[in-house]
């Protein structure tokens, strides 16, 4: 998985499901200052419970999923579950880019889009924790509620990591 620097404005807020192998077209050898860079992506996830420490630092996977005979698939944030008649392919936790500035970094961490990650994470199997490259992050996402408005308390607890079920029809 690929994403745009943590540190970085502009580039995509998205993260890329890259080949092993790229097949490239035309090119400009070297690095040119106009262009966006992509990253490897790393989970964040010291502080969470033993399966997600575990994977701490490590680089994420991605995977493409094909399902033969249901057309329609969603990713339903805060369910670990599907709706009825929905097949689940698999539940975890919401994550995304971290929401503040670490005090260590100069500059924010900047959008993601919020993806499901399996609740059983895997890392690429040529990473470690040593190789902290701390480029496009994972981070869990809490929810915080408010009275009057918005995300509403008693259903959703102030601070609480929100799940992720994908699922098909």
């Amino acid at each position: 998985m690929a994403g745009s620097g943590h540190t970085k404005s502009g580039g995509g807020a998205d993260y890329l499901c890259l080949p092993i192998v790229p097949q490239y077209g035309s090119t400009i050898a070297g690095s040119q200052s106009n262009r966006d860079h992509l990253y490897g992506v790393e989970y964040e996830t010291s502080d969470f419970d033993p399966s997600f420490r575990d994977v701490n630092q490590h680089d994420a996977p991605c995977a493409v999923c094909r399902v033969v005979n249901r057309g329609s698939s969603v990713m339903i944030p805060g369910w670990n579950s599907c709706p009825p008649g929905w097949m689940r392919e698999y539940g975890g936790y919401l994550m995304s880019a971290q929401l503040y500035t670490h005090t260590y970094a100069s500059n924010s961490h900047h959008r993601t889009q919020h993806i499901c990650v399996d609740e059983q994470p895997e890392t690429v199997y040529w990473t470690s924790s040593d190789g902290n490259t701390n480029s496009a992050l994972l981070y869990f996402v809490e929810a915080l509620c408010t009275a009057g408005g918005g995300i509403p308390c008693g259903p959703y607890e102030d601070g609480n990591e929100l799940t992720c079920a994908v699922c098909t029809i």
